[in-house]
């Protein structure tokens, strides 16, 4: 991957994995997103993906560390899908709502829930990659009669086009954008759209549907995310568990436990014979400096697998899902 574009391919692809992580959460995976490779557009082109008529937006700014703005846009059909399903309504009552063009005072409160929640998100997602010295905050959300007048001479953008699942319909393209000026300032250097290497943060995929449960011990951020997208490939929940813990063998019966095993955590091997204990419990270690001394020590301590700090994510998926065949069946 290009030097340049590590950064900012990893912030904004983590701000959607994490908006549709939380909003599968609440709302029981009624509400999911599928994000795509990130473009260069001009204005007049977003707006002509995002279609005719009104549109909802969401604006975060970035601040301290690093200076811009991040807005997200919905068509409004889709907006309104998102606040329904929210609330809990009902798949048909969505689609109702939805094709009349439905929007109520309520539907500003929920919208006004959502855009808290998406900049929570962006302020974790630029955190894990930037550190602590960047901040976001809520920057105003509204209803636009379309996108162009929003967008309009403070292009080109940096954009990443997603689609918004409600009840597992495809509903339109949404965009997460950011204009390209700054989304270089933040880089330090140009940005190259053509790294195949992308494909690790933006290829399309289907989740797969939930079979297991993994528990991680894991801190550091991009392997924090890069197994949140494994899980999603292969179809297991994922559960990081708090820094401060020592897992209790009893908790984690039929589960994957990822135990993250840096310098002066040796202890660590320890917890692994401890887990092992717990019926049907599979154990992958990551260990920092994989030597063939730490290998051996991983394995005579009962790890079925292991990683280590720059494993890429096909070969973590590829681990898992071996893993996951052995679990039992859930309910």
């Amino acid at each position: 991957m290009s030097a340049n574009e590590t950064g900012i391919a990893k912030a904004m692809s983590a701000i959607l994995l994490l908006l549709g992580d939380n909003l599968g959460a609440l709302t029981s995976n009624r509400l999911r997103t599928q994000r795509r490779r990130p473009i260069r557009a001009e204005a007049t082109e977003l707006d002509a993906m995002l279609g005719e008529g009104k549109h909802a937006r969401i604006r975060c700014h970035i601040k301290k560390a690093h200076q811009g703005h991040i807005d997200l846009y919905w068509p409004m059909n889709a907006a309104i899908a998102l606040t329904q399903v929210y609330r809990g309504t009902n798949a048909d009552e969505v689609t109702q709502k939805r094709e009349a063009q439905t929007w109520t005072s309520d539907d500003d409160k929920t919208f006004e829930e959502l855009a808290v929640l998406l900049t929570a998100s962006v302020q974790e997602a630029l955190q894990s990659v930037f550190g602590s010295g960047v901040e976001a905050e809520l920057d105003g959300q509204e209803i636009l009669d379309g996108a162009l007048s929003s967008l309009e001479d403070k292009g080109p953008y940096y954009a990443i086009p997603f689609s918004f699942l409600a009840d597992d319909t495809l509903v339109d393209t949404a965009l997460l954008t950011l204009p390209l000026a700054e989304a270089e300032k933040i880089e330090g250097g140009p940005i190259d759209f053509d790294d195949p290497d992308e494909d690790e943060y933006f290829d399309d995929f289907e989740p797969a549907e939930i079979r297991g449960a993994l528990a991680a011990f894991v801190h550091h951020p991009d392997i924090v995310r890069t197994l949140r997208r494994s899980c999603r490939r292969v179809g297991l929940t994922f559960d990081k568990r708090p820094k401060s813990e020592v897992p209790n063998p009893a908790f984690f019966a039929d589960m994957i436990v990822v135990l993250e095993i840096g310098l002066g955590q040796e202890r660590r091997y320890e917890w692994c014979r401890r887990l092992k204990r717990a019926p049907n419990t599979f154990l992958v270690l990551l260990v920092h400096e994989p030597t063939r001394a730490a290998a051996a020590r991983a394995f005579r301590s009962g790890a079925d697998a292991m990683l280590n700090a720059k494993s890429r994510e096909r070969e973590i998926s590829e681990k898992l899902e071996r893993l996951a065949s052995h679990l039992a069946p859930t309910a």
